[in-house]
């Protein structure tokens, strides 16, 4: 339940591209403090507002160059570059090995690491449900990184909300004579 971006550091700053290319930093000013991480690192994750500890889309849409940061967050769930060299090659598996090096590494409070949990992904689904989640996504730990495309090594499973309504009646509506 947030923005997709892209953090990219470079000489104590950073960058956070959505996918239309718009730097996003200017508008959440709280994630600036991602520029304190390596130089040369890009990052691929979510801007996400978090409310009593759960993820709040409605919140994240408030936020702007006057509110309080304390509440947005980048949430990382890949690594793409790191001391400017290109990891998008490498295995999911290992991608995900330098990521959580890195996080340990960071000591940054605004970048958060998002979970991962190998071969339960019906378990961790049933469980987002209960807890009002967006869904899941599921990646193979195999696959190197698309760029831009999608190539089936990792899905988005979204949360369906259902309603059931009847109709009972209507009212017409009286038209010109």
């Amino acid at each position: 339940d947030g923005y997709r971006a892209g953090a990219m550091i470079e000489n104590g700053r950073v960058r956070l591209m959505s996918r239309n290319g718009l730097d996003l930093a200017e508008r959440y000013p709280g994630l600036t403090a991602l520029g304190r991480l390596p130089r040369g690192l890009a990052l691929d994750g979510e801007i996400v507002a978090f409310r009593d500890g759960r993820p709040d889309f409605s919140l994240l849409q408030q936020h702007g160059p006057r509110s309080d940061p304390a509440t947005v967050r980048f949430v990382a769930f890949d690594v793409l570059y790191e001391d400017f060299e290109s990891r998008l090659d490498l295995p999911f598996s290992r991608r995900r090995q330098i990521l959580e090096r890195i996080m340990q590494q960071a000591h940054c409070p605004e970048l958060v690491l998002s979970e991962g949990l190998p071969a339960e992904g019906q378990a961790l689904y049933r469980k987002a449900c209960e807890q009002g989640l967006e869904g899941v996504v599921s990646k193979r730990l195999s696959s190197p990184y698309a760029s831009g495309r999608r190539n089936g090594a990792w899905v988005k499973i979204k949360r369906r909300l259902r309603i059931q309504a009847a109709i009972i009646g209507y009212i017409e509506k009286p038209g010109p004579d």
